[in-house]
């Protein structure tokens, strides 16, 4: 539209110089002012057209296009109807008596018949290097147009290759979603093709229409300048020939103007639309999908008391949600209402093939605006929910870290006294702390280190999320089965299985600290511990003292992990390596103290 708009600038640029120009020129020397005024003002005209169309610009909105369109468009009918006035002007003045003396009219006569001659041979110049321009651009069009079909068919074999992946495995989605992309480009590609050859088809009409011109110019008459008025009949000739000029203008600057209505453009195949709606189906379904995930997260929060966090998580599901179910939700339902009405259209189209006229597709813009308007809500929720995680996720590693340098006994002392080394390790060289610690107790930054979880705490933590899941999936179980109605007596049950899991979690990692300090103390004495070093008091009601036999290959000591299903039912499990031995050896010494008694 740009390019087309600064084509007809020029056009208008050309006349106002030239056939304007010279008839302007031509009523000056026969003294015909009111003509010569016209003349002039129809100039003006030309040239302010001229100036609007030449400042289009591709990088500017189609929305200011049409507005230099229509701006250019009415300075042309201007300038027409001013100029049909100078003919009116010219062609009275042409038989006015302005000589003294035949010899005089016969002088003029053959001066504005050379100026008349000159100007001629200028125009064949202009016209024949216009069409060496047109010529140009229609190879270049060609070129554009077989650019494109390769590129289409590149995009043809890339939809067949992306359908037969997906037939082989008719339920993977990915390759579902690959061929919907793949026709997408397909689609894009096809339009490229299209657009190449209306250019093409374009390109080849100006070159049509320059050798016309070059025609027209060539055999232009070249009548006799036998009025009174010489000059004045040569400036009429003028007008004539440029008030034709000045009319094909008007029609391209009307057709223009039309053209920069670009929402009849936008007019969308239906199978297009349609994979943008199965899209966008999908979209709404992940937007649902990880509302519900983030929902349950808070509730796997309150469950652990600790509503701190599942408050702000509870909140981020509730806006997720309403996402998925308002503004890709209708997002969606635009894009099934663009293809119903692309479909529409089609039909009408195969109706009435004489019809080449695009028809808008006012959906497809609402759909358009829907999409953006569903982006920007996602990418808003998404920023929200980080807002909330990462606070979240700084606060854990900094806590697992605290953890890890206060529970380590690798770190800290089995005895608590510090300055001394554990049995069975040697001593640190050089008072440099072992395992690449700084001796510090200060963290070397003042940003927490991500946390280092050990196998037992990967498994651990499994335990638990499937612990919680359980709980979540028996609570929805129950509501389900109550059609809907509330089920107090089940949802303290499972509080309650929750609590008990709870404490389980905390009576281990109470059990695991004991154990060792227990171990440790029994190996820095030999593995032999006298009646008066033995712990006494409220210590040894943790632990129930069994008897075992010492001689028996086994795993001395074994604690209990519990599922959804069976909290109330705890199941004997092998502890984790890391503590084995110390337990281990927590029991023998307590076995031993059982036997003397």
């Amino acid at each position: 539209l740009a390019e087309a708009l600064r084509e007809m600038g020029q056009d208008a640029s050309r006349l106002s110089g030239a056939l304007v120009a010279q008839a302007n020129q031509s009523a000056a020397q026969g003294k015909t002012p009111e003509a010569q005024q016209k003349f002039a003002e129809t100039q003006q005209k030309l040239n302010e057209a001229a100036a609007k169309a030449n400042s289009a610009r591709e990088e500017q909105l189609l929305q200011e296009l049409a507005q230099t369109a229509q701006e250019a468009k009415a300075a042309l009918a201007e300038a027409t109807e001013v100029l049909k006035q100078a003919k009116q002007q010219a062609d009275v003045g042409k038989d006015a008596q302005v000589h003294a003396d035949d010899k005089a009219r016969e002088a003029q006569k053959k001066d504005s018949e050379n100026r008349r001659n000159q100007f001629q041979e200028q125009e064949k110049r202009t016209a024949r290097d216009l069409a060496k321009r047109a010529e140009d651009a229609k190879k270049r069009a060609e070129q554009a147009v077989q650019n494109a079909e390769k590129a289409a068919n590149a995009a043809d074999k890339r939809v067949e290759q992306a359908q037969e992946k997906s037939n082989k495995k008719p339920d993977d989605t990915g390759l579902k979603n690959n061929v919907a992309q793949e026709q997408v480009r397909q689609a894009a590609e096809q339009k490229k093709v299209a657009a190449a050859k209306d250019t093409l088809q374009k390109a080849d009409q100006n070159l049509q229409r320059q050798n016309q011109h070059v025609e027209a110019v060539n055999n232009r008459p070249m009548p006799s300048l036998d009025a009174a008025n010489p000059a004045t009949q040569l400036a009429s000739q003028y007008a004539e020939e440029a008030v034709k000029a000045a009319e094909a203008l008007n029609q391209k600057a009307q057709q223009l103007e039309a053209a920069a209505h670009f929402d009849n453009e936008l007019s969308p195949p239906q199978g297009q639309l349609a994979s943008a709606e199965q899209q966008q189906h999908e979209v709404t379904q992940d937007v649902t999908n990880a509302a519900q995930d983030v929902a349950r997260a808070a509730r796997h929060e309150r469950r652990l008391n600790n509503a701190v966090v599942a408050e702000p998580l509870q909140n981020a599901a509730n806006n997720i949600q309403q996402v998925a179910q308002n503004e890709s939700t209708n997002a969606e339902r635009q894009l099934n209402e663009a293809t119903a009405e692309a479909k529409q259209g089609e039909e009408n189209a195969q109706a009435n093939p004489q019809d080449t006229q695009p028809q808008p597709n006012g959906q497809a813009l609402e759909a358009q605006q829907g999409l953006e308007t569903s982006e920007k809500a996602i990418a808003q929720q998404a920023d929200q929910l980080n807002g909330v995680v990462e606070p979240l996720l700084a606060a854990a590693a900094a806590a697992a870290n605290q953890e890890a340098e206060q529970g380590d006994p690798n770190a800290a002392q089995a005895n608590g006294e510090p300055g001394q080394t554990p049995p069975g390790q040697n001593p640190p060289a050089n008072g440099q702390p072992q395992n690449g610690e700084p001796a510090s107790s200060q963290p070397a930054s003042s940003q927490p280190a991500a946390p280092s979880f050990t196998p037992e705490q990967l498994a651990r933590g499994q335990q638990l999320a499937r612990t919680l899941d359980e709980l979540d999936r028996q609570a929805a179980a129950a509501n389900a089965n109550q059609l809907g109605q509330p089920t107090p007596a089940t949802s303290s049950q499972l509080d309650a299985l929750a609590q008990a899991a709870r404490a389980q979690h905390a009576a281990q990692a109470a059990a695991r600290r004991q154990a060792q300090q227990e171990a440790a103390m029994a190996l820095n004495e030999g593995g032999h511990q006298s009646s008066d070093s033995a712990p006494e008091g409220p210590q040894n009601a943790r632990f129930g003292i069994i008897s075992v036999n010492r001689d028996e290959v086994t795993n001395w000591g074994k604690l209990r992990s519990k599922s959804a299903e069976d909290l109330t039912k705890g199941k004997s499990e092998a502890v984790s390596e890391e503590y084995r031995k110390s337990v281990e050896a927590y029991f023998k010494v307590l076995a031993e103290r059982a036997k003397k008694k």
